[in-house]
């Protein structure tokens, strides 16, 4: 873990996780030694120089499971006030019940009859994840309608950073780097080489990806990435998830 201020590793600043130690419901991948894997711990110890919030912290993901791929990186910034009054009752919650909540935001408040109508799950299934969102306390009933609360009382992530590495393969990359957007408020493409062409740079700047290059033990930000309001989607939840169940349980 790393210390912001000093850059030197601590127990306090940075909550690493990767190892399943608490189960939060995530799965990461073992990695397998090589040039990539070196090139991302480079890029981790320089995380302290580019991420310093003020008043939040930052949760560190190393090659999380997200619907059947590993984004190397994801640097999660999130208020820590917002998990104080935490709910054992979220830690139950699956993906299923987050692409339904994400459904009842999205629509600023369905019926039983309209969720049944626009997803594609049974009543069984849909009555028991409206059970467990309500006694997580992320929905409430009026009118008729289940409603979603306040994100400033239910979303603790503010930022949420994914980084792709490749050492030459720019194709590959900037493919893997695009498809981290779907839930990421940013996305990097981390390379080896030094000095990219121009061409380059600008194909990732055209889809909105940022690119770094860390080469000799310097890191350069050739690009910034677009900014992207949260929450993306439901992956975007489970990253607020994790890290609520993994502060509270701690």
């Amino acid at each position: 873990m790393y210390n912001l201020e000093k850059g030197t590793i601590t127990m306090q600043d940075i909550l690493i996780i990767k190892d399943n130690y608490i189960d939060i419901g995530l799965k990461s991948r073992i990695t397998q030694d090589g040039p990539e894997l070196a090139l991302v711990e480079e890029f981790i110890h320089e995380i302290p120089k580019i991420f310093k919030p003020k008043k939040n912290k930052l949760a560190l993901f190393i090659e999380p499971l997200i619907e059947g791929a590993y984004p190397d990186i994801v640097v999660t910034e999130y208020n820590p006030k917002t998990i104080d009054n935490w709910k054992k009752e979220r830690n139950l919650l699956t993906n299923v019940d987050f692409k339904i909540f994400e459904n009842i935001r999205q629509c600023k408040g369905l019926t039983s009859e309209n969720m049944f109508k626009i997803t594609n799950h049974n009543y069984k299934t849909l009555l028991q994840s409206i059970e467990r969102l309500y006694d997580a306390g992320l929905i409430d009933r009026s009118k008729g309608k289940w409603k979603a609360k306040p994100l400033k009382e239910t979303y603790s992530v503010k930022r949420l950073v994914s980084i792709e590495a490749k050492m030459k393969e720019w194709k590959t990359l900037l493919n893997q780097a695009d498809a981290n957007q779907w839930f990421a408020s940013e996305s990097y493409a981390l390379s080896s080489v030094k000095n990219p062409r121009e061409s380059t740079i600008d194909k990732f700047r055209d889809y909105g990806i940022g690119l770094y290059s860390l080469s000799n033990q310097k890191l350069i930000r050739l690009n910034e990435a677009k900014k992207q309001s949260l929450p993306k989607s439901y992956m975007s939840w489970m990253f607020n998830e994790w890290v609520g169940r993994y502060v509270s349980q701690s």
